[in-house]
């Protein structure tokens, strides 16, 4: 109840119960999963070795030329060559628990809005900022490139009673995105300096298939 995720949960469990009669917008913002990787020991145990599936490595891939400098920089700084199995594995254990903690953590928010009959007259919107490599290309963490796992996160819109559900929708959007779909829920004017537009599948947008990304330094 004191780490992380299970603190956060408690802490918006009781900002429900003080604000159930007013309008109100919360921003919840978990860390986990995120580097230093650890978690509560009964979800790390949860995913012993034989219930991880290391993921594929293609030889060559940082020597052949083929890739840009930034990428191989990046692996030189986050790369797990030198790792035995074992500790990656290890280290994927305390990602998938941090994850599986914070499943958990959003279960008890959510069934504090079923409790306090919040549910459906809440929009939630669930998303992360950016991805993880944990294993892929050999490496952990994130940095200034476009691999689909960091820049692929999960983007979850409900609003029981006032967007279908069960649809997965394959337009490619942005995070920005969200406050201009949230607005036009509501019925708000979205201002025009908004770079973002409403989501499709949500709102009445068209599919996209283009998203613009960039990264400075």
């Amino acid at each position: 109840e004191c780490y992380s995720s299970g603190l956060l949960a408690a802490q918006t469990e009781r900002f429900l119960e003080v604000h159930q009669d007013e309008p109100f917008a919360l921003w919840l913002s978990f860390p986990d999963p995120h580097e230093p990787w650890e978690a509560p020991r009964e979800y790390y145990d949860q995913f012993t070795p034989d219930k991880i599936d290391m993921p594929p490595w293609r030889d060559g891939e940082f020597t052949d030329g083929t890739t840009p400098e930034r990428n191989r920089v990046l692996y030189e700084m986050m790369g797990m060559e030198e790792d035995t199995e074992e500790d990656i594995q290890g280290v994927m254990a305390a990602y998938y628990g941090a994850t599986r903690f914070l499943d958990d953590s959003i279960g008890k928010v959510l069934d504090a809005l079923e409790r306090l009959d919040l549910r459906k007259n809440t929009i939630v919107v669930f998303c992360s900022d950016h991805g993880d490599m944990m294993g892929e290309h050999r490496m952990q963490c994130k940095g200034g490139v476009f691999y689909d796992c960091l820049t692929r996160v999960p983007l979850i819109v409900s609003w029981p009673g006032q967007i279908s559900e069960g649809i997965v929708d394959e337009s490619m959007v942005n995070l920005i995105d969200v406050v201009p779909t949230l607005r036009e829920l509501q019925g708000l004017d979205v201002s025009r300096s908004m770079h973002g537009q409403g989501l499709p599948s949500v709102t009445d947008a068209a599919p996209r298939d283009a998203a613009f990304s960039e990264y400075g330094a």
